[in-house]
């Protein structure tokens, strides 16, 4: 019987040893990918009422309310002269309509991405100035395309960066 050379037995070795550790691995990503599927839940309802830039309360099919925090954006405050823009930009974009929110609870809050007409709102109020990307509660959020629409929007110095430098 012929000997196999050390070297081709330790890497047969190794590779049988490696293959379900990176099995492993690709289903421990998978889990968690699922895992944060599972907690994204869709919601369909009317916008009663726009609290804030960022803030607002949907009227379900069954007469109750939910309140919402638009994810991946923080809305300037409210009783300040450009946090009462914002709020006025999102009432005018979504007061009284029909919309779909894709929302995950965190900390007791449902953060959502509210899709009015198929339009994502926290990214055009990224895009228009009304609001600054807040990673802190951005999992459901796409954060390059969020990055990008607050760097646009401080580039041409619309919205919050009019009169920022």
């Amino acid at each position: 019987m012929k000997k196999i050379p050390s070297k081709i037995m330790i890497v047969c070795c190794v590779y049988a040893v490696s293959f379900p550790i990176l099995s492993a691995n690709d289903q421990a990503a998978k889990n968690t990918h699922a895992e944060q599927a599972a907690r994204i839940h869709t919601i369909i309802g009317l916008v009663a009422e726009v609290s804030s830039g960022n803030r607002l309360q949907l009227l379900l099919p069954d007469g109750s309310q939910a309140p919402l925090v638009l994810a991946g954006i923080k809305a300037p405050d409210k009783d300040s002269a450009i946090g009462l823009q914002s709020k006025k930009w999102l009432t005018e974009q979504i007061q009284g309509e029909l919309v779909s929110a894709d929302c995950e609870r965190v900390e007791g809050e449902r953060y959502c991405v509210v899709f009015p007409d198929n339009r994502d709102i926290n990214l055009l109020s990224l895009f228009y100035g009304f609001s600054v990307f807040d990673k802190s509660k951005a999992s459901i959020a796409n954060e390059s395309l969020y990055r990008s629409a607050e760097r646009y929007a401080r580039e041409i110095k619309r919205g919050i960066w009019h009169t920022r430098t």
